[in-house]
């Protein structure tokens, strides 16, 4: 049984309505797909070593565009992805207050908004400090932020989201409710990631995070799949959501494999920079599922009751 305080909590997320716009679901679609990109440029930046190739910012050597050689093109075009982005979520703030009537949609906008300023702050001050290992630890678990923040007004803009589904009756512990525990935890652990990645931490709390969204993913998938795995919209994000743990596991086994090879080389060999980038990507990529999983949640099941009364909140939120 729930407690009132989590039932209404679970209850007080955006519910759908209609308004779906095929151009705002694209732009936002293409925004988190150029996050998505930019989290492998940041990754290919940190495998090279190119963080500092570039030793001032925002301009680099003092000039728009600095000569395209050595590990220079991996920061340069970190970096110009990076402007890409932010335009595009400036851009995305605009529109959505302007045509969005959703008010915490509108502020969702101005959020992603402020976390993209923060995060070329971030950057440039690990640029101009020479990268201190927990400010660098720091931008990496932002931008994995911010890719989720990009996914949520993805499917926030979507036509299934802005489609109304009657939910169905969920039990205790909720699916939902799982489902946003496994995403904080996979949060900690991406911050694990970024901290054992960048030398602000050992390697043994990033094992035990591993263990821990392991544990939560597969909990959440068993419990959905039980109750609900004739509801194909959630019953396929969950599969989803266990395949890409799956390949997550391979891909960390792998790069810690390599990395073991090749401690005595003086330069990480292609196999290892290969290997981190998409173990980075993995990370991204599970988080966003999880998140998915979530909001599927939210939308097609009813938050568990501590006593048979329903009410109409979900079909009066704004």
């Amino acid at each position: 049984m729930s407690s009132p305080a989590l039932t209404q909590s679970s209850s007080s997320l955006p519910a759908p309505d209609t308004g779906y716009s095929p151009a705002l679901s694209a732009y936002t679609r293409i925004l988190a797909a150029l996050t998505f990109i930019l989290l492998g440029a940041g990754a290919l930046t940190v495998a090279k070593g190119a963080g500092l190739s570039i030793p001032d910012w925002p301009l680099a050597f003092h000039r728009l565009v600095p000569p395209y050689v050595g590990n220079i093109r991996f920061e340069y075009t970190h970096r110009v992805i990076a402007g890409v982005v932010s335009l595009m979520t400036v851009g995305l703030a605009v529109w959505l207050w302007v045509a969005d009537r959703r008010r915490w949609m509108r502020w969702l906008g101005i959020a992603a908004l402020l976390g993209v300023i923060l995060q070329a702050i971030l950057g440039g001050l690990t640029v101009l400090d020479f990268q201190p290992p927990w400010l660098t630890a720091f931008h990496a678990s932002l931008a994995q932020l911010f890719f989720l923040t990009t996914v949520a007004l993805a499917i926030f803009t979507g036509r299934h989201w802005r489609t109304p589904a009657e939910p169905r009756d969920d039990a205790s512990p909720g699916v939902f409710r799982l489902a946003v525990i496994t995403t904080a935890v996979i949060l900690l652990q991406i911050i694990f990631g970024g901290a054992y990645r960048h030398d602000a931490l050992p390697l043994w709390p990033h094992l035990a995070g591993a263990a821990a969204v392991t544990i939560t993913v597969l909990w959440t998938a068993s419990v959905a799949l039980r109750r609900h795995k004739d509801l194909a919209a959630l019953r396929r994000p969950v599969r989803w959501l266990v395949a890409v743990l799956g390949l997550q596991l391979v891909l960390g086994l792998n790069i810690y494999l390599i990395s073991r090879a090749t401690l005595s080389l003086p330069q990480a060999p292609e196999a290892s920079v290969v290997g981190a980038i998409a173990h980075l990507l993995g990370g991204a990529a599970l988080f966003a599922t999880s998140l998915f999983v979530a909001l599927r949640a939210r939308q097609h099941l009813r938050a568990p009751r501590a006593s048979g009364a329903r009410t109409a909140s979900r079909a009066v939120e704004a």
